[in-house]
């Protein structure tokens, strides 16, 4: 890889070019971790504006959470050729609990107002039948991992999918890749708020929400 950039004023193309990476950053994957550590050691455009754990958020030249689809029409087919693009994905169970769990460490009320069952009961409504909900306000919240990185005509966009179940073995392929560690922190963790646990009916209830996928990745 090229050597790191750190000028804040460079056109967010040309830094992405001389690292020569982009990562398509999906939610409740660890990717807040992944662009910390970007930043770490490639400073501008990388970072997490919201991560307040650590000042490399502060290198953060770009929304959070941009598709591939998204990235490719603002680079332009020259810069996005040029890189090497890699994202993570997550098997839909585990990635609704986080994200329930992430709703319920961000707002107090969530629990007591949403329980988990009737959360995915309107993400499945929302995704499945077109039943809008201010819970899905933020696009992200309710997209598939997979509607981050295809294009309209099904085409994945990205060089390599990772699987955060397979996140150590994932972080040793892409340090030898970048030629630099990654994988030594995990940041913006919260804890599963339980005590529901997964009914048949939940399970294929998500198993439906997701099937893109499930087919797409192998779960």
């Amino acid at each position: 890889m090229s050597e790191p950039s750190t000028t804040a004023e460079e056109p967010l193309a040309t830094a992405l070019q001389r690292a020569g990476v982009l990562f398509v950053d999906i939610p409740r994957t660890s990717s807040s971790s992944i662009r910390t550590e970007l930043a770490a050691h490639f400073g501008f455009p990388f970072g997490k504006a919201n991560v307040t754990q650590d000042s490399s958020g502060d290198a953060q030249g770009y929304e959070d959470h941009l598709t591939a689809a998204q990235w490719q029409q603002r680079l332009g087919s020259p810069t996005w050729a040029a890189l090497y693009r890699f994202s993570i994905v997550r098997n839909p169970w585990d990635r609704q609990r986080s994200f329930y769990a992430w709703r319920c460490s961000r707002f107090a009320s969530c629990r007591l107002d949403l329980s988990f069952e009737a959360y995915l009961e309107a993400l499945h409504r929302h995704r499945c039948q077109g039943d809008p909900s201010p819970l899905f306000a933020y696009p992200p919240s309710a997209m598939s991992c997979l509607d981050f990185l295809q294009d309209p005509a099904g085409l994945l966009l990205v060089d390599e999918v990772f699987q955060f179940e397979r996140r150590q073995e994932a972080m040793l392929s892409l340090s030898q890749r970048l030629g630099f560690r990654l994988g030594s922190c995990h940041i913006q963790q919260v804890s599963d708020p339980g005590p529901e646990t997964w009914s048949g009916r939940l399970r294929r209830l998500v198993a439906e929400t997701f099937a893109d996928d499930l087919a797409a990745f192998g779960y």
